[in-house]
């Protein structure tokens, strides 16, 4: 399954890491609330951080924990990821459009 994501994620390349792996689709909404990122994973740790530009980004972490934010990291909404496995990677196509993976 060599492509795109197994730059961010070599181990999809593995055929038994690809069946842990779970990848969900996340379509980010037009606003953000104005919480601290430290509020909102009080319960779960951010494993990794993808920017689509200077002011859009997500984080994501352990329990399906998913963050956005459209001012830069200023404030931070929670999103619903639909799982509760912890996503280990992210990456932004756009604005718009992310993918996260983890098992």
């Amino acid at each position: 399954m060599a492509g795109p994501l197994t730059r961010f994620f070599p181990c999809l390349t593995s055929a038994a890491c690809r069946l842990a792996i779970v990848v969900a689709a996340i379509a980010l909404p037009a606003t953000a609330c104005a919480a601290p990122v430290e509020e909102l994973a009080d319960e779960a740790a951010i494993n990794a951080f993808a920017f689509a530009d200077q002011k859009v980004g997500l984080a994501v972490g352990e329990a399906g924990l998913v963050l956005s934010t459209s001012d830069g990291g200023l404030s931070w909404q929670r999103l619903t990821s639909g799982t509760t496995a912890p996503l280990l990677g992210v990456v932004m196509v756009n604005r718009r459009t992310a993918f996260a993976a983890g098992g």
